[in-house]
C-alpha cells in the first residue's frame, strides 16, 4: 500500500513514508480512500492495519497501534500493530496510570517516554458509541514529524471510530441472529418426540441456516456414542465406511473436550486431528469443526461436526457459534432424554396431534362397540374332519389249506350273502377223496370175510379202519363242498386280495377278504386334541360328505373315545356318530367335514383363546 521515498531523512537515516513515491497526497484523496476502505469493509484485522498503514503514510511516524481497555485495564489489541514498535510491557507500565486521564480528555497528547527510547509519543482517543475505549499510539521520529499528528489524524481516528461503530453494529446484528438461532434450535429440539427425530431436524437445519456441506451430531447411549443423524441421510448405517469416519471424529471430539478445527489454525494441535483430517478425506471437504456436547451440570451428552470450505470452518464467528450453542444443545438433549415417552405414550399423542375431535368421538364409539361385540355370547364351534367307517364288519377266511385257484372280488366291491369271493383248486382233494372211499370200501369187504371166517379180532380191526376211513372221506367231502368262499353278510368289501394269483397258497383260518356292513354306518369325528376340552358327548354335529354336500347329516355324539390316537401326523380324539344307511348312498371309507356346537362362548374368547393359550404355553413369564 505504501512504498519507500529513496530521498531517506538526513537526521535519522530512516526513509520517508508516504502514500505516493513523489508527492503527498491531497486530503480529499485520503478522505476518499477511507471512505473505499470502511465502505468495502473486509476482514476486521485486514482493514485496521490498512488503516494504520494510512495514518504512518499521513504522519509519518515510526509504528502505529491501538491500545484497547478490556475487563479494567489497557492492553494492546491483538492484530492492530504496524511499523516498528517499542517494549509493549515497559510502555504501558510507564503510561498505564495515565491512559484513563487521556482517553477522557479526547485530545491528542504529546509525550516523551522513556519505553521508546525518549522518542515522541502521541496518544489519540478513538471514541465509539457502545464500543470498548480504545487509544491509537504512535511513535514518532522527532518532534517535527510528532506535530504533523495534530492536524493529519482526525480524518484516520473518524475513520477508526465509523469502522469501530459499523462492526459493533454488526457483531451485534449477528449475535442477536445467532441467538435466535440458537432458541429456534433449542425450540425443535425440545419439541421433538425423540432424540433421533430431534437429530434429524437439527442436522437439516444447521446445514442450511449455516451453509455448511454436512452436519453430522452423536448421542451417548448407554454409555456408547452412537450417531444420531448424518444431514441429507435419512437413515444412519453404522456399518458404512462414512458413518464410521463420522463417528472416530466425533469420539476424538469427546477425547479433546474441546473446540477441534481440521486444518488446525496452528501447527501445536495439528497432529491431534488425524480422526478429522480422515472425515475430510472421506467425504472430500476442505475443513472441519467439531465440539464436544457438555450441559451446564458437566455432564457430557455427545458431540456435533460440521463440515465445508475452509473459509466458513475457520471464521471466528463460526466458531463462536458452535462455542455458544453447544451447550445449550446440549441442555435441550438432556431435558429430551428425561422426557421422552415410552412408544405406546408417543404413539397416543401422535395421534391425539393429528386426529380431530370428531374422528376420536368417531374411534371412541367405534372402540366401546367393539368391546361390546367381543361380549356377545355364541355358540363356540369346532370343525374338524371325519370318516366313514361300517357298524359291523365280517371276515371271509380260508377254511383249510389249500391253492387258490381265482378270486372274484376286490375292495370296494357290493357283494351279496353267499355271493363268492374266491375259489380252492379241488383236484388234489377229489382224488384223496377217490382213494380214501376206495379204501372204505376195501375195509367193508374185509370185514365181511373177517365175519364169515368168525375172526373176531381181526373183525374189530377191520372195522375200525372202515370208521377211520369213513371220517377221511367225510372231512374231504367238506372240503370238495366248501371249495367256494362266499361273503358272509350283504356289505362292501373293505380289503383282501384283488386278484389272487393261480396256484396262490393260503393256510386253514386265513382272512381273505374284510367285508363291511352298508345299512348301518358310523362316521368317525377326528377332533383336534386342542379343542377335545370344548367337546360332549351328546353335543350336536352337522356333517358335510365329499360329494353329499348338499345334503349335510345332523345327529349327536354318541360317543367319545377317551384315548387319543395318531391320524395323518396328527394327536386326535375319535368320537363317533351312527346312521342307517338304507340307500348305499354312503361307503366305507367316504371323507367329510364335521361342525360341532359347542357350549356357548364370548366372541372375543372364541377368536382368541387359541393364541392366548399359545403365548400362555410358550412364554414362562406370563
Amino acid at each position: 500500500m505504501t512504498q519507500a521515498n529513496p530521498n531517506a531523512n538526513t537526521r535519522t537515516g530512516q526513509p520517508k513514508l508516504a502514500l505516493h513515491s513523489t508527492a503527498k497526497p491531497a486530503k480529499s484523496n485520503v478522505a476518499s480512500r477511507l471512505f473505499e476502505l470502511i465502505k468495502t469493509g473486509g476482514e476486521p484485522e485486514k482493514v485496521i492495519k490498512q488503516l494504520l498503514l494510512i495514518s504512518i503514510a499521513e504522519t509519518g511516524a515510526r509504528s502505529s497501534q491501538l491500545l484497547v481497555r478490556r475487563a479494567g485495564r489497557w492492553q494492546f489489541k491483538p492484530g492492530a500493530k504496524v511499523g516498528k514498535h517499542a517494549a509493549e510491557l515497559d510502555l504501558l507500565e510507564e503510561l498505564d496510570e495515565e491512559l484513563d486521564g487521556f482517553f477522557q480528555s479526547g485530545n491528542t497528547v504529546l509525550r516523551t517516554l522513556a519505553s521508546c527510547d525518549d522518542q515522541p509519543v502521541t496518544l489519540t482517543p478513538i471514541r465509539a458509541a457502545a464500543c470498548e475505549p480504545e487509544i491509537l499510539i504512535q511513535i514518532h521520529k522527532d518532534q517535527s514529524n510528532a506535530a504533523k499528528a495534530f492536524s493529519r489524524l482526525r480524518p484516520v481516528v473518524d475513520a477508526l471510530s465509523i469502522w469501530m461503530e459499523r462492526q459493533y453494529v454488526s457483531e451485534s446484528v449477528w449475535q442477536v441472529s445467532s441467538l435466535a438461532s440458537i432458541v429456534e434450535l433449542v425450540g425443535k429440539i425440545e419439541s421433538s418426540a425423540t432424540i433421533k427425530d430431534a437429530s434429524n431436524s437439527l442436522v437439516n437445519e444447521l446445514t442450511r441456516g449455516l451453509g455448511c456441506e454436512t452436519v453430522a451430531i452423536a448421542v451417548y447411549r448407554k454409555g456408547k456414542l452412537a450417531v444420531q443423524a448424518i444431514s441429507g441421510l435419512q437413515k444412519v448405517d453404522s456399518t458404512s465406511k462414512t458413518c464410521l469416519a463420522y463417528l472416530q471424529a466425533l469420539q476424538e471430539s469427546t477425547i479433546r473436550d474441546q473446540q477441534a478445527i481440521y486444518p488446525a489454525m496452528d501447527s501445536e494441535n495439528d497432529h491431534l486431528l488425524i480422526a478429522h483430517k480422515q472425515l475430510a478425506a472421506t467425504i472430500q471437504n476442505e475443513a472441519v469443526i467439531s465440539q464436544t456436547l457438555v450441559n451446564t451440570n458437566g455432564d457430557t451428552v455427545g458431540a456435533w461436526v460440521f463440515t465445508g470450505n475452509r473459509n466458513l470452518i475457520q471464521n471466528e464467528r463460526m466458531n463462536r457459534f458452535v462455542s455458544t450453542a453447544s451447550p445449550s444443545v446440549a441442555d435441550s438433549y438432556s431435558i429430551l432424554a428425561r422426557s421422552q415417552k415410552p412408544w405406546l405414550t408417543r404413539a397416543v399423542r401422535w395421534m391425539r396431534d393429528t386426529i380431530s375431535g370428531f374422528t376420536w368421538l368417531m374411534m371412541l364409539l367405534g372402540v366401546i362397540g367393539l368391546i361390546l361385540l367381543m361380549a356377545l355370547p355364541i355358540t363356540y364351534r369346532v370343525r374338524c374332519n371325519c370318516v366313514i367307517e361300517p357298524v359291523k364288519r365280517r371276515y371271509a377266511v380260508a377254511p383249510f389249506d389249500g391253492l387258490i385257484v381265482s378270486g372274484y372280488a376286490e375292495p370296494g366291491d357290493l357283494v351279496k350273502k353267499g355271493e363268492v369271493l374266491a375259489e380252492i383248486d379241488g383236484r388234489t382233494i377229489r382224488w384223496e377223496l377217490s382213494s380214501v372211499t376206495a379204501e372204505r370200501l376195501s375195509s367193508l369187504r374185509q370185514r365181511e370175510i373177517e365175519l364169515a371166517d368168525e375172526n373176531i379180532p381181526n373183525l374189530f380191526l377191520a372195522e375200525l379202519e372202515n370208521e377211520r376211513f369213513s371220517a377221511e372221506e367225510s372231512i374231504l367231502n367238506f372240503k370238495k363242498d366248501n371249495l367256494k368262499i362266499k361273503s358272509p353278510i350283504d356289505g362292501v368289501i373293505l380289503s383282501g386280495s384283488l386278484e389272487r394269483s393261480e396256484a396262490s397258497s393260503v393256510t386253514t383260518g386265513e382272512v381273505l377278504f374284510e367285508v363291511g356292513s352298508t345299512k348301518e354306518i358310523k362316521v368317525q369325528i377326528e377332533i383336534p386334541a386342542d379343542e377335545i376340552a370344548q367337546i360332549d358327548k351328546g353335543q350336536h354335529v352337522k356333517i358335510w360328505i365329499e360329494g353329499n354336500e348338499d345334503t349335510p347329516l345332523s345327529a349327536e355324539i354318541t360317543r367319545l373315545h377317551p384315548r387319543s390316537i395318531t391320524r395323518d401326523a396328527k394327536n386326535v380324539f375319535i368320537a363317533e356318530v351312527e346312521f342307517e344307511n338304507p340307500e348305499d348312498r354312503y361307503r366305507p371309507g367316504m371323507k367329510g367335514v364335521v361342525r360341532i356346537d359347542g357350549h356357548e362362548r364370548s366372541l372375543g374368547w372364541s377368536l382368541f383363546h387359541k393364541p392366548v393359550n399359545y403365548v400362555r404355553s410358550h412364554f414362562t413369564w406370563w
